[in-house]
């Protein structure tokens, strides 16, 4: 084994180490083109095979690391793989580490995660139960502004929380009795900050109203 792979035998072993049993990792010589060490050989390949990397459409010599992208393994099992490009002193390429992942592995607990808390696009919510239940409403309003702009009720920014309730004054949510403290409890802000955030927008309908 060259010396450039030998530097680079420990960190092998500890990527291996830390993925095991679910991932090798192969450090490819382009000099030979063959596998000069390998860890968790899941491919079935060992020390002195065929690389083979010239067949490997995810790999170009250009960039220094490649991936994640697919691979399909000889078992027929689903692979997340990266590969880095080991260069010399005047920045030649010289080798190649890559992880190869077996994510297949991970496909049935997706799945069953999936039908647990996925919903059929079809799922109505009973309307008999929820047509009067204006909280439940509030609620899915509230969620789908913190979905769409990536964020949480403890993440957001004022400038956010403030365009949250003029979003939901707007849509009527504040005409129920009650509505404003159950809003300002779940923002976790008083009451009168809630008001706060909601008159500008309706000083500016007021003007526009007063001006037709």
């Amino acid at each position: 084994m060259r010396i450039i792979f030998q530097n680079y035998v420990p960190v092998a072993d500890s990527l291996a180490a830390l993925l095991s049993p679910h991932a090798e990792v192969v450090l490819h010589d382009l000099e030979t083109d063959t596998v000069a060490y390998i860890v968790n050989p899941i491919s079935g390949r060992k020390v002195g095979d065929p690389s083979e990397t010239a067949m490997d459409e995810n790999i170009s010599l250009d960039l220094d690391v490649m991936g994640p992208y697919p691979k399909i393994s000889r078992d027929l099992h689903r692979m997340k793989s990266t590969t880095a490009v080991l260069r010399d002193e005047n920045g030649a390429a010289t080798g190649l580490f890559c992880v190869n992942l077996d994510v297949s592995r991970f496909d049935a607990a997706a799945e069953m995660l999936q039908s647990l808390i996925g919903i059929p696009e079809q799922a109505d919510q009973p309307s008999v139960l929820f047509e009067t239940d204006w909280r439940e409403q509030i609620n899915t309003r509230i969620y789908e502004f913190l979905r769409e702009r990536r964020t949480s009720l403890e993440a957001m920014t004022r400038d956010q929380r403030t365009e949250m309730i003029q979003d939901l004054d707007a849509d009527g949510a504040f005409s129920i009795r009650n509505s404003p403290t159950y809003v300002s409890q779940l923002l976790g802000i008083s009451r009168a900050t809630l008001y706060k955030a909601m008159r500008p927008a309706r000083d500016k309908s007021n003007d526009l109203g007063s001006g037709l």
